[in-house]
């Protein structure tokens, strides 16, 4: 279920709008995140839809707080957005006022601190923790604004995505689906602890 639709590396830079060069210096200086929470994909060359979102979604909060920090919250706070992302598709076919669309907010305090929050505009800003923020405001990217650019980018690059993004908690497929993640991140994980070992054998023996 997780992975029946998945894209190969040059699909995905057509669905994400990037190029490759650009995908491969963000995770070569870890300004990327991947989709539950992952540094990486599971399978070399092999991405899920939700990898697209989390890209994105990176891409559009690194405008506010830079890349490597947007990175650092789609990774740490990917059961929020990902809610968004359920909410968001309960009835995916109307227009959503401003007012109403959902919203991750993110900005970082004087101490160092990155603070976030998630909802409507008014409940994410409620949610913020407190402190002396270093911008006046936090910055906020629209999940609405995410799902429909890269439906978007799949109707114009004629990309084959499925109808929703993400399962429903009320669906009976849900328990299953989440069963799925858990063993995705392992394999990410350990693809990921795999390629960092690689990385500082090579370096030693430089």
């Amino acid at each position: 279920m997780l992975q029946e639709r998945t894209f190969g590396r040059e699909e995905f830079l057509r669905l994400l709008q990037i190029t490759g060069p650009t995908l491969d210096k963000r995770a070569f200086k870890r300004e990327i995140a991947f989709a539950f929470g992952c540094e990486i994909n599971a399978h070399m060359n092999e991405y899920l839809l939700m990898d697209a979102v989390a890209i994105m979604l990176t891409s559009m909060l690194s405008v506010g707080i830079g890349m490597k920090d947007a990175a650092t919250v789609v990774r740490e706070h990917w059961e929020e957005w990902l809610r968004l992302v359920q909410s968001s598709e309960r009835d995916p076919g109307t227009i959503v006022p401003p007012t109403d669309q959902l919203y991750i907010l993110a900005g970082k305090t004087q101490d160092g601190r990155l603070i976030v929050g998630t909802g409507t505009m008014g409940e994410a800003m409620s949610k913020l923790g407190g402190g002396t923020y270093v911008d006046p405001f936090p910055f906020g990217v629209s999940i609405h604004r995410v799902l429909h650019q890269l439906r978007t980018n799949a109707r114009n690059y004629k990309i084959d995505i499925p109808a929703r993004f993400a399962v429903q908690t009320d669906d009976s497929n849900y328990v299953q689906w989440r069963a799925e993640i858990t063993a995705y991140q392992k394999l990410a994980h350990a693809r990921f602890n795999a390629k960092t070992k690689a990385k500082r054998a090579k370096k030693a023996m430089a």
